[in-house]
């Protein structure tokens, strides 16, 4: 860290693959009003309508990365940021509660991760750092930590890294097995359940069974097959209802593998971390002493499976909400 005039002048630089992240993150963005524009342009003007929008974001991208500094204050966490107007922030190191990493698929094959900080105040991540090294993403989870608490007087907690788990005391791991019986247990699927189910029964009801299976019956002989219709109603309904409850339930028995694959609560010093994930693996810390409230929930389908789900809420609404799972 240098300074200038007194103002503090960062200059580490993010991961050199950091734009790439940048990219696609913005593509969500660039190609639907590139589509939108081009389809509303001059056929002449096209070339020149669509090709600057092509270049807009592997530009902004790379502009990113060259701006983008952060570094190590006396005081706190030195970011710098803005592509074209400037912002240089001072992250206090007593007010940072959490430095958290996210890692998807090409983050892990890329040996990457998103850092996000989080501060006391609550309310999301003060600061996300896309993307570091594995090394550079634990250095600063380290030095921040350690600079904290020198600054507050306390004894170093450790193990406050980034990427892969470190030593600690394991409270909890949910294997597969685990893992099949949250989605069993999940009823979040219900309110889109109710809704296919209706508009299942919408469009294929008794009277498009009967034109469109109708005349094959009664070719076949079957002419009491138009004497059913309440019947056939019924049944139509119940299937349906069986159909999608399954549906959903195997979708939610996917979504809990992929989401909280490999889970595992840790106690290290005074923070619990949390890690899970398949293709985005998670890491989550919460700290004990700003925990408020912890929820217990057992729902007549945690009971039949001799389960309960955990929620821990923390002072000023940061972490994980369904860290405590």
């Amino acid at each position: 860290m240098r300074y200038e005039g007194g103002r503090p002048v960062p200059e580490k630089r993010l991961h050199p693959l950091s734009w790439v992240f940048q990219l696609v993150g913005s593509l969500g963005a660039v190609i639907p009003i590139g589509v939108a524009v081009a389809l509303g342009a001059e056929r002449g003007g096209l070339f020149w309508v669509v090709v600057p929008l092509l270049l807009l974001g592997p530009l902004g991208a790379l502009w990113h990365q060259w701006v983008y500094r952060y570094d190590f204050a006396d005081d706190g966490l030195v970011i710098r940021d803005g592509l074209i107007f400037r912002n240089l922030r001072q992250i206090d190191y007593r007010r940072i509660e959490n430095i958290d990493t996210q890692r998807n698929l090409l983050h892990r094959l890329l040996g990457v991760a998103d850092v996000k900080v989080e501060t006391s105040s609550g309310g999301g991540a003060e600061a996300t750092i896309r993307v570091l090294s594995l090394d550079d993403a634990r250095t600063l989870s380290d030095t921040v930590f350690a600079r904290r608490d020198a600054l507050k007087g306390e004894t170093p907690a450790g193990g406050h890294d980034a990427g892969e788990p470190a030593e600690g005391t394991t409270l909890l791991t949910l294997p597969p097995g685990e893992l099949v019986m949250l989605g069993l247990i999940d009823n979040r699927n219900l309110l889109w359940v109710g809704a296919v189910l209706g508009a299942f029964m919408q469009v294929v009801n008794v009277e498009t069974l009967q034109r469109l299976l109708g005349p094959v019956l009664r070719d076949a002989g079957v002419a009491w097959f138009d004497q059913l219709g309440l019947v056939v109603t019924v049944l139509l309904a119940l299937g349906t209802l069986v159909a999608v409850l399954a549906v959903g339930k195997i979708l939610s028995v996917v979504a809990a593998l992929v989401k909280y694959y490999g889970y595992r609560l840790d106690e290290q010093g005074s923070d619990l971390r949390v890690r899970h994930g398949l293709f985005t693996r998670v890491s989550v810390t919460l700290r004990v002493p700003r925990i408020q409230v912890v929820h217990q929930l057992a729902t007549p389908l945690h009971r039949l499976f001799r389960r309960v789900a955990l929620q821990a809420d923390q002072a000023g609404g940061g972490g994980d909400p369904e860290a405590g799972q």
